[in-house]
């Protein structure tokens, strides 16, 4: 897919539209976006009645799989996260809004059961998404022991991350 769908949101930049995973009458419901670092993003529609509304939260590969598989409901995605909220009137230009997922008027969020539906059309993308990765399980001897136990990302990354930081290790 990979055709733009946001332009300069700050702290995002450029997102591309990567998978539709839901879609309602032609109009993307729930999708992922990518951007130009290989981040993800899982992007809801919230509104298109009274304007456009969508709300966007980096997303790592992961709980991605997790939601995708039904072992995380969609929601699960946008809790305790910095949320961004994007607003456009008919015809007008996109405002950007970054709040906390405990700001947000609950009945703007995904019910705290949905889970996914209707996704055999997904297998490919899914697919796409576990050979990117290889199970892992090692522990590091740093300054003291860290377990780490998830995916090591093969995709096109060429560096490692998250030691410091304690989050997913990723390598090629």
């Amino acid at each position: 897919m990979n055709e733009i769908f946001y332009e300069n949101i700050p702290q995002a930049g450029l997102l591309l539209l990567e998978q539709i995973l839901f879609s309602f009458e032609g109009i993307p419901m729930v999708f992922v976006c990518i951007d130009k670092e290989c981040n993800r993003y899982l992007c809801i529609c919230d509104d298109v009645i009274n304007e456009e509304a969508w709300l966007i939260v980096k997303i790592d590969d992961n709980r991605l799989l997790r939601i995708l598989n039904d072992e995380d409901t969609v929601l699960s995605a946008f809790r305790d996260q910095k949320v961004i909220i994007v607003n456009r009137e008919a015809g007008g230009e996109f405002k950007y809004n970054f709040v906390d997922y405990c700001e947000i008027d609950p009945d703007e969020l995904p019910l705290c059961d949905q889970y996914l539906e209707m996704k055999e059309y997904l297998t490919e993308y899914i697919d796409k998404l576990k050979r990117q990765f290889l199970i892992y399980n090692f522990t590091f001897d740093l300054e003291y022991n860290m377990c780490y136990n998830g995916y090591l990302d093969l995709s096109e990354k060429h560096y490692l991350e998250g030691i410091a930081n304690k989050s997913i290790l990723y390598a090629a």
